[in-house]
Formats: C-alpha cells, sequence, structure tokens
C-alpha cells in the first residue's frame, strides 16, 4: 500500500506504447490550476517505478503560442544521469484535477488520475533518500531554530525541490514550488510544499505565499534560506553535471545562473 496523502494528486503511469504499468506519479500543481496561461512552473511531480528507479521532474507553461507544456525529469538513484527532455498533454482541466496526462521525448507514458490518496496495490520498496545523482543541484539542510534533524533538497532548473530527510526522529518527503508569472516585471512569486505521505511521516502543506525561498550569500555562496513557515537553511553539496534545459524554458527560473 502506498499513501500519497491529500495533498498531492496521484497517477498511475503505464507505457504508452503497449500500456505495461510503470509505477506511480506524485504531482504538485502550480500555475497550470492556480494561474492558467501564465508562463512558470505548472507542476512538479516525485515519479516511481516498480523498484527500478525514482525521479523528479518539472513540467512548464512556456507562454509561447502552441508549444505545449515543456519539462524534464532525473533519475533520482542515478549518479550519471542526464535529465530527459519532456513535452506533457494534460486532459481538459478547468482549474480541476487533470484526469489524464500524456507524456511524451525521452520518456512515453500515460498517467491516470488515481481517486483518493491511498494506492492499494502498489508498496514502495525504495529506502528514504539521502543522497541524489548528478542531474540535480543538491543542498544539505538544517532548521535554523535548531530543530533536531537533518535533510536534503534536490533541484533541476526551476528552483522548485524535492525535499527529504528527518525532523524530530520522523521521516518526510515533500514537493516544493511556486506559483507566478515569471514573464512579469520583478517576477513576483508564492513559494508553497507540499508532503507525500508514504513514509507514515509528516503530512501537511504550506500554503502558497507562507514561506519563501531566498538566495542567502551570508550563509554560503549558492546557500539559500528559507522563512515564514519554515526557517531553513540550504548549503549546497554538489552542483549538477553539465546539462542546458530546453531553451524555451532555461529562463523560467527564480535561480540564478547556471
Amino acid at each position: 500500500m502506498f499513501v500519497a496523502g491529500p495533498y498531492v494528486a496521484s497517477y498511475r503511469a503505464n507505457s504508452a506504447d503497449d500500456g505495461t504499468p510503470l509505477g506511480i506519479r506524485c504531482v504538485k500543481y502550480a500555475n497550470l490550476l492556480n494561474q492558467p496561461g501564465d508562463p512558470g512552473v505548472a507542476f512538479v511531480w516525485y515519479g516511481e517505478d516498480h523498484g527500478t528507479s525514482r525521479h523528479f521532474g518539472e513540467a512548464f507553461v512556456t507562454g509561447i503560442p502552441g508549444a505545449g507544456l515543456v519539462g524534464h525529469s532525473a533519475e533520482l538513484d542515478d549518479g550519471a544521469h542526464t535529465p530527459e527532455r519532456l513535452t506533457f498533454t494534460v486532459s481538459t482541466h478547468d482549474r480541476d484535477m487533470p484526469r489524464h496526462v500524456r507524456v511524451e521525448g525521452d520518456r512515453r507514458e500515460e498517467w491516470n488520475l488515481i481517486d483518493g490518496s491511498v494506492i492499494l496495490d502498489y508498496r514502495s520498496p525504495f529506502p528514504p533518500l539521502t543522497r541524489v545523482g548528478g542531474g540535480f543541484s543538491e543542498y544539505l539542510v538544517r532548521n535554523r531554530d535548531g530543530t533536531p534533524g537533518a535533510g536534503i533538497r534536490c533541484m533541476l532548473s526551476s528552483g522548485s525541490w524535492l525535499g527529504a530527510g528527518q525532523w524530530r526522529g520522523i521521516d518526510y518527503l515533500h514537493l516544493g514550488t511556486f506559483i507566478g508569472n515569471l514573464s512579469a516585471e520583478g517576477r513576483p512569486v508564492k513559494f508553497g510544499a507540499s508532503d507525500i505521505c508514504h513514509f507514515r511521516g509528516f503530512c501537511g502543506v504550506v500554503p502558497w505565499g507562507a514561506m519563501i525561498m531566498r538566495a542567502a550569500p551570508r550563509v554560503a555562496t549558492d546557500a539559500y534560506e528559507v522563512i515564514g513557515l519554515w526557517t531553513e537553511e540550504w548549503r549546497p553539496r554538489h552542483r549538477p553535471d553539465s546539462w542546458q534545459p530546453d531553451p524555451a524554458i532555461a529562463h523560467l527560473t527564480v535561480r540564478g545562473p547556471r
């Protein structure tokens, strides 16, 4: 049994070629449901493929007429993995949860929405994340108020992240991202995060705008800090191997130059 929790959308993934079951996808929607049409992050997701691999990815609203959704993903446990380039087609949403997502490019998948937060016929074989592959920027995190615990944050290009670790002896896994028009002057955004609850650990949500992630050069070069409902410092552990996102989305980021 896999308990995704109520704060992410859960999907079964099958091969778009022959229908073979692939695994599960946990999705946090951003602009696609909250600011549809605005250039920025459409959604981010965490995926597991039936005991063989797990990955993190992000999809973008490009703002380019006819371009659709463009994105990428990278395997979390493969030290040499180069992120995959992807495109997405979602069923009509009109601010409702899309029931179907088609993925093409380096992955060819069909995602079908699971009603409810419990996947009875899937059990995760993976241990908690403590390190990720070479496609990511990875950060070590600590709470600024001294709360016992540790964790990691991993990013691709946008400034969205996958977080994992323990606080007060309790495991957590979450997706963090932001909503906002990245083509607007000043690029105003609102950050939020949602737990994936399958470790029987933390299971909560940070509403949009209830926390801020920003650069923290006083902590370390390329470091970040989070303030608001969370008070964290993120220190860089490693930078990604050399790769560049699709030019249509390379500018859709709250981070500095890669």
